[in-house]
């Protein structure tokens, strides 16, 4: 059974594009992370710069710059993701939720504004827990122990428990404890980038000593998950649960392939940690013969972070700012006429954090399916609040030149609060508040126009969003202008409609329409920039509009069952993220061309016999832009020409899996299990840039393995993933003006053992 319609259905007679992961899938794929399960879903793509840093594309609906995932204060996602009944996207910071003891993965292609809302533009992602169970005592543990080629030791411990209290209430706790080794080595070296300023001005760079070591992108995710459930009555229940997680990372996940695989050269520390409580209360019942259900959330998430950006300053277009160059646009501010000397090592580094709350409340009615006339509606209302504070610093700047000239002060703008946000060496802050306030009535109806034969669905989203941002933004020469005090509303509706035809009982046949949206917002700063670019004030909303013929078939007595979607999606005025320094030092957004996308979908399961099964899904796409755009107040910077591939949309991916289980005895079972996953080739950015050009990613293929015995209430597994130690190019970026290639872990062999009680 699926929730993806906001009540329960079998899946195959559930008239939209679903993917669904099983927890027996989960499972059988030793599936822990974002980065696991995602090469199971080929239409769906993301750029990543490691753990709990991914922006999530789902059908090739993406409009990214590759450096997007730098900047906070952009469009939202056009992949909504939900953890139970909250919606927990976030903006360039995927939440990474640990994946144990979940019912499922619920994957929904294609706009689903009309029930999910904001976000949901091309699909949404829905993490399903498993609840607290009245009727018996469950639990269960597993333990994990591996090593990664040329890289160090992961182990992972996790556990959960279901313990009964009455015959109406029961209480379910998880625990994890999950540490993965390092991979990439930061090597020990000087920047390799020389560089003669003027005449007698040569930038010297120290060895970074204090960083180098081997395998250096160690990972720790704890976490714990507590819910109980206590039925009030036959018709009433009420469900409350807590979710915590910490997740730190130290290094990077990205390589420098200048300086060979699975190397880098970094000057100052590379960490995060990034911690998130979700608190949730579910209510349920009955009203007569109407299913009413209320759920609130509130999540608190705070992101701790430090960044080396060394490569920047050394290379970046203020190169003679950062290294105290008298021959630069900035000569009046360093003794005036007077010869200096080279400047010694200028480590440049960021550091700050992001704080988001979130409240959400729905509540939502429906009435059975089983009527003729049926239907779903329910009122959404979500609070959010990101503060975004960070600090791009220098170590050698103010000893060098701040003494003898007052140009070169400490940066200190004011926090907003009262007070001053700013330290010695601090060259650029940031310090902004993001707020939104939604409200949005939906509802669906469906006719049977001909019981059991041909249904008609319609849907409908009315949403009103007031968006503000407020804080400061400043450089080392002043704030960037006034206070930022900035508030607008997005007000308007998108539809759906759907006809479904189900002439037996192994066939279901739909056509849909359906849009989705993204509220627009603003930009940090406006007016006149580098290169003859304007920046506009701010952006508008974007919407898409999908039409989409699908199918759910089963064989063979439904032993063999094929799914599938051929969809066109028309996606106008989309937001695209800028970021590049010749044109201003701030990454801003702006509506550009329109696109559009079609492609076919699909994923089948076939029992061959009581022994084997092969499972696989496909997706197969064209993404394209259909207008040219210009850069906003000019016509030769950003140019993209009508028939650019739009980024992260590979044209082909799949996968496929082959399990094997039999008896070897009355009390031991075996099994094997082989999975290859397959993503072509894609774009990082859809615009080339003055310092940053479009760049391909290769296709790659991914292979693991696994086989192991059970017996009774024990599992014991050896397992392989990366079999084949593919270097996949997951994401590629010159964002300090070095090529680099996050990629996945290397070939990882280990051994897992579980038991349930």
């Amino acid at each position: 059974m699926v929730t993806a319609q906001k009540r329960e259905s079998s899946l195959q007679d559930t008239p939209i594009s679903l993917n669904v992961l099983t927890e027996s899938t989960l499972s059988d794929q030793n599936i822990a992370n974002f980065d696991d399960y995602v090469q199971l879903l080929p239409n769906v793509s993301f750029a990543s710069k490691g753990p709990g840093a991914s922006n999530v594309y789902m059908r090739g609906v993406a409009a990214a710059n590759q450096r997007e995932i730098a900047n906070q204060s952009g469009s939202v996602p056009t992949v909504a993701i939900y953890l139970d009944e909250q919606p927990v996207t976030t903006i360039n910071r995927n939440l990474d939720v640990h994946i144990y003891d979940v019912a499922r993965i619920e994957v929904l292609s294609g706009p689903q504004g009309t029930l999910f809302g904001s976000s949901s533009m091309a699909g949404a992602l829905r993490i399903i827990t498993n609840k607290p169970d009245p009727t018996g005592f469950d639990g269960g543990f597993e333990g994990r122990l591996s090593s990664t080629k040329d890289g160090e030791l992961n182990n992972l411990t996790q556990g959960f428990i279901n313990v009964p209290i009455s015959d109406r209430a029961a209480i379910r706790a998880v625990v994890y404890n999950l540490q993965d080794g390092g991979y990439i080595d930061n090597e020990f070296g000087t920047n390799d980038h020389p560089v003669t300023i003027g005449p007698g001005y040569t930038l010297t760079q120290g060895p970074n000593t204090a960083y180098a070591g081997d395998d250096f992108n160690d990972v720790s995710k704890v976490g714990y998950r507590l819910s109980g459930l206590y039925n009030i009555s036959d018709d009433w229940s009420v469900e409350g649960a807590v979710i915590g997680q910490t997740l730190e990372t130290d290094g990077v996940f990205d390589y420098e392939d200048r300086l060979g695989e699975l190397s880098v050269r970094r000057f100052n520390d590379d960490r995060s940690e990034d911690e998130f409580q979700q608190y949730s209360l579910t209510v349920e019942g009955r009203v007569g013969s109407l299913d009413v259900l209320y759920a609130g959330s509130f999540l608190d998430r705070e992101t701790d972070f430090a960044t080396d950006y060394t490569g920047y300053g050394q290379a970046g277009p203020f190169m003679d700012f950062y290294t105290c160059s008298y021959n630069s646009s900035y000569s009046d501010l360093i003794i005036p006429g007077e010869v200096m000397a080279s400047c010694s090592q200028q480590d440049y580094y960021s550091q700050g954090s992001v704080r988001e709350d979130r409240v959400t409340h729905e509540l939502r009615v429906s009435t059975s399916s089983d009527r003729r006339l049926s239907a779903v509606a329910g009122v959404f209302y979500q609070d959010s609040d990101v503060e975004n504070k960070a600090s791009w610093l220098l170590n050698d700047v103010f000893a060098i030149a701040g003494d003898n000239n007052p140009g070169f002060s400490d940066v200190a703008i004011a926090d907003g609060g009262g007070g001053v946000l700013g330290q010695l060496g601090s060259t650029f802050l940031i310090n902004t508040d993001r707020t939104e306030e939604q409200l949005a009535l939906f509802g669906e109806v469906t006719f049977q126009v001909i019981e059991d034969l041909l249904a008609v669905t319609g849907g409908v989203r009315w949403f009103d969003i007031d968006s503000g941002l407020g804080g400061n933004v400043g450089g080392q020469f002043g704030p960037s202008g006034p206070p930022l005090d900035k508030s607008r509303t997005d007000r308007d509706e998108i539809y759906k409609l759907s006809v479904s035809f189900t002439p037996t009982e192994d066939s279901l046949y739909y056509a849909t329409f359906s849009q989705g949206f993204r509220p627009g917002f603003f930009n940090r700063v406006s007016g006149p920039a580098g290169q003859g670019v304007v920046i506009p004030e701010g952006f508008e909303p974007d919407i898409l509009d999908n039409y989409e013929l699908g199918w759910k078939l089963s064989f063979l007595d439904q032993r063999f069952q094929f799914n599938g979607a051929a969809y066109f999606m028309e996606w106008g005025d989309l937001q695209q993220t800028f970021s590049d320094s010749q044109v201003s030092a701030f990454a801003f957004m702006t509506n550009t061309a329109d696109a559009e996308i079609y492609g076919i979908e699909g994923d089948f399961a076939f029992a061959v016999s009581e022994a084997l099964t092969l499972t696989g899904a496909y997706s197969w796409l064209n993404a394209e832009l259909t207008s040219d755009f210009e850069a906003p107040g000019v016509s030769d910077v950003f140019v993209a020409e009508k028939g650019t591939p739009l980024p992260f949309a590979p044209e082909f991916s799949g996968n496929l899996t082959l399990r094997y289980e039999a008896p070897f005895t009355e009390s031991l079972t075996g099994y094997f299990q082989g999975t290859a996953a397959y993503t072509g080739e894609q774009e990082n950015a859809l615009l080339d840039t003055v310092t940053g050009p479009v760049q391909t990613m290769d296709a790659y293929t991914l292979v693991n393995a696994a086989a192991g015995v059970i017996s009774g209430q024990w599992q014991v597994e050896l397992f392989a993933t990366n079999l084949t130690d593919e270097r996949a190019e997951l994401f590629i970026n010159d964002f300090d003006y070095n090529r680099r290639i996050t990629t996945n872990r290397p070939r990882t062999i280990g051994a897992r053992i579980m038991y349930d009680f």
